[in-house]
């Protein structure tokens, strides 16, 4: 994966269409809005499930980032 920043779109995540629809369909479009929320957050978005959530961390995790505690 080429370096990428907080500004960079979630689609460098390379995630799940499910997991993209639901950020993208809440407006968390860039990986620097995403790391603001707390997995709580993310998991009361519509669509957003348990696998959802392992897809994100697990994405988020590849490029040494993370969900807010």
């Amino acid at each position: 994966m080429d370096i990428v920043s907080k500004d960079s779109s979630i689609d460098e995540l390379m995630l799940t269409v499910r997991s993209w629809s639901a950020l993208m369909g809440e407006g968390i479009d860039t990986i620097g809005k995403l790391i603001t929320y707390t997995e709580r957050e993310i998991f009361r978005l519509p669509r957003i499930g348990r696998e959802s959530i392992k897809d994100i961390n697990g994405a988020l995790s590849n490029i040494g980032l993370s969900l807010k505690k």
